[in-house]
């Protein structure tokens, strides 16, 4: 027995001073492993994960839960906007007069701003179509100034935001914008922002020399549309779309919902809504659980196998290159600026975040080290730590880059 113990001990010592190479390999954990360890330090007890690599494995962490989305809810929006919008497209505001213009200068009727949507619109623009109707000849208005405030509904905000949402996050939400509708932040405002922001071509006129004689009204002019004196466009909505995914815009995000519902006769978020699952329906998708464009309800939820679908949806249309683009670039700009820098993930992973309390995402495309295209969502909710939340994400998505397979 005591040779056997001794030879069983010269055989292992034998052993340990062998070439690691000659050992027998451990098998490294598999991609599914280490995602799961890598959201296990997220501190959140809700975790789901969705990975599809092409021509690679599957992770699939609680991947058919029904989560908080956060910004990637913007997604869809997006999408959206430049599938039925068009990239090109841009929403115009305009002004208008209902009355003729007297060969002294006199416009015997009312002035109309007619409001498009346009979140990008600011007081400079005002005063550029101020100059434009005065150069047409216009030094008096008879008539009232309206703020026509109708290619819209007059709800500011979305179901399920929290009151501070208005304006911490974003402006109230209108047809009519002046720059972002949060140039006064005073509870009468942003409780109603039309006839105030009506004001500010009041002033804009008044330094073009154009007097009114009316008061400031928010609404259609009774005396209808008339016609068009000046106009300002939006820059294209895939511009517009650039910035709502990369700086994760609340704002532009939420105008462009309303502007989709508008394009279908529901001028409302829950048409902008509507717009996007009438999309995924084309996409052979279900619809989802939105309750805005923008992700700041607290009524959304999504599965990341839900998140994962759309991407690859989107991917097979003709905005596909401009629509990933348009996320952020780790390590390279918008909200992925500064994270994943000198790892794998590096100016691989095209994405967009999202971030409330407790809750951290990420979802978009990647390519891995060995060129396969990946398309993945990662969510987590309640968790006691963001910053823990955001890093453990970075390295679940730090892993699926690495994959060599």
């Amino acid at each position: 027995m005591v040779r056997r113990v001794g030879g069983a001990l010269l055989i292992a010592s034998v052993i340990a001073l062998m070439p690691s190479a000659a050992r027998a390999a451990t098998p490294p954990p598999s991609l599914q492993t280490q995602v799961a360890r890598a959201l296990a330090l997220s501190t959140a007890p809700l975790v789901g994960a969705a990975v599809a690599i092409e021509g690679g494995p599957r992770v699939d962490i609680a991947g058919s839960r029904p989560l908080p989305p956060a910004s990637t809810q913007k997604l869809y929006t997006a999408a959206t906007a430049l599938v039925d919008l068009g990239p090109d497209h841009r929403l115009r505001t305009e002004v208008r007069a209902t009355g003729p213009v007297l060969p002294d200068g006199t416009l015997e009727g009312d002035l109309v701003l007619v409001g498009g949507g346009d979140p990008t619109l600011t007081g400079n623009g005002l005063q550029e179509m101020a100059f434009t109707i005065a150069g047409a000849g216009v030094t008096h208005v008879t008539g009232a100034l309206y703020a026509d405030d109708s290619r819209y509904d007059r709800a500011h905000a979305a179901s399920g935001w929290k009151a501070a949402y208005v304006p911490g996050e974003s402006g109230p939400l209108s047809a009519v914008v002046v720059d972002r509708n949060l140039w006064r932040r005073d509870a009468a405002y942003l409780s109603e922002p039309v006839a105030p922001d009506a004001g500010r071509l009041r002033t804009a006129l008044r330094v073009a020399g154009i007097t009114v004689d009316g008061p400031d009204t928010a609404g259609p002019s009774p005396s209808g549309p008339g016609d068009l004196l000046a106009w300002h466009d939006s820059p294209p909505v895939v511009a517009l779309v650039s910035s709502a995914l990369k700086h994760s815009d609340n704002f532009i995000a939420e105008q462009l919902d309303k502007e989709l519902g508008a394009t279908i006769g529901i001028p409302t978020t829950m048409g902008g809504v509507e717009a996007a699952w009438r999309l995924a329906e084309s996409f052979g998708l279900a619809r989802g659980q939105s309750a805005d464009g923008s992700g700041l309800s607290l009524h959304d939820r999504e599965s990341p196998w839900y998140e994962v679908r759309w991407l690859q949806a989107i991917g097979a249309t003709s905005v596909a290159d401009m629509f990933r683009t348009s996320l952020p670039l780790a390590c390279g700009d918008g909200t992925l600026k500064q994270r994943m820098c000198a790892t794998s993930a590096a100016g691989r992973v095209f994405a967009k975040t999202g971030s409330l309390p407790g809750i951290s995402t990420l979802a978009g495309y990647a390519t891995t080290v060995s060129g396969r295209r990946v398309w993945f969502a990662f969510m987590v909710a309640g968790a006691r730590s963001d910053a823990l939340a955001h890093a453990a994400i970075d390295r679940a998505t730090v892993a699926v880059t690495s994959y060599a397979g």
